[in-house]
């Protein structure tokens, strides 16, 4: 029988024939998520026989004596505003609705188009500055209580899904990877636009800097959120459109795919990602695979 597999909120243990699987919740209890056969073709497994020695798995070594073995599945993480879906249109009107609030004029919707990755809270001091106005803190978080207030009543808004990437994660997931979220934007908000474009199904895990209490560039933000989906750290890809995505899949020592259609004032080739590409289509499997198998050298 196998010892308790755990790592973060996810843990996995074998009961006589049934694999159970609980995650923690933020008060310290575990909910119980599933409990299926072994052998049950919503497990990714081989089996084990007799084994005497310590495998390696992705959440510890585990002394194993019979069964079968719970393998984890490669996973892909996109991040979401620039890289999975373009977000522009929509976190703009919410800083022209704030910046009127505030008594400014209106910004030029593609001067500021840059800076909609760094969220509302920076796009508003940008646009204070631009317009040599004074922002003082209890101002700021005013106007950015108008401007969540905004752009949540109005998700999705005029926000789509990039070309080629609903076709990129079909390949994926007929290729047996899981697919999550790792983005800066607060999970609720997340969530209800990722629901609100029929895309929810799709991702093990979607998480904000709220999820965990920090927010990438801090690698733990992307290794929990892959621990979150039951993802395989060491095959797992970033997909990103920033510095930020960049340095953070660097730092947790994941390879990172580079979208250069996002939201940044430089070009992504110059943060040195493992790969850049231009449209999803040149996502593919065979792509991640070649990056996993480089980083695992």
């Amino acid at each position: 029988m196998f010892d308790m597999i755990e790592r973060g909120s996810r843990r996995l243990y074998l009961e006589g024939s049934c694999i159970h699987e609980e995650n923690r919740l933020r008060t310290g209890n575990w909910l119980a998520l599933a409990f299926l056969p072994v052998g049950s073709k919503a497990l990714s497994h081989v089996t084990a026989g007799r084994l005497a020695s310590s495998v390696r798995t992705g959440y510890r070594n585990v002394t194993s004596t019979t069964g079968t073995l719970f393998m984890k599945k490669p996973i892909i993480v996109f991040d979401l505003d620039g890289t999975l879906v373009d977000t522009a249109p929509d976190l703009l009107e919410s800083l022209n609705e704030s910046l009127v609030a505030g008594g400014l004029s209106r910004v030029d919707d593609a001067a500021f188009r840059r800076f909609v990755g760094h969220g509302g809270k920076v796009m508003i001091e940008r646009a204070y500055n631009a317009q040599k106005r004074i922002l003082d803190a209890i101002e700021h978080d005013r106007l950015l209580s108008v401007f969540l207030d905004h752009y949540s009543a109005n998700i999705p808004g005029k926000s789509q899904p990039y070309p080629g990437v609903i076709a990129a994660m079909d390949r994926f997931t007929e290729a047996g990877y899981l697919l999550a979220v790792c983005t800066n934007k607060y999970e609720k908000l997340a969530i209800s636009l990722i629901a609100a474009l029929g895309l929810g199904p799709r991702f093990a895990a979607i998480t904000g800097p709220d999820t965990f209490g920090f927010r990438k560039p801090d690698p733990r933000h992307l290794t929990e959120t892959i621990a979150l989906a039951g993802g395989d750290p060491t095959r797992a890809v970033m997909i990103g459109d920033s510095q930020t995505d960049i340095d953070t899949a660097k730092a947790a020592g994941i390879p990172v795919v580079a979208v250069d259609f996002g939201y940044t004032d430089r070009h992504v080739r110059e943060f040195e990602p493992s790969a850049v590409i231009s449209h999803f289509d040149e996502l593919t499997v065979d792509l991640a695979e070649r990056l996993i198998a480089a980083a695992n050298r």
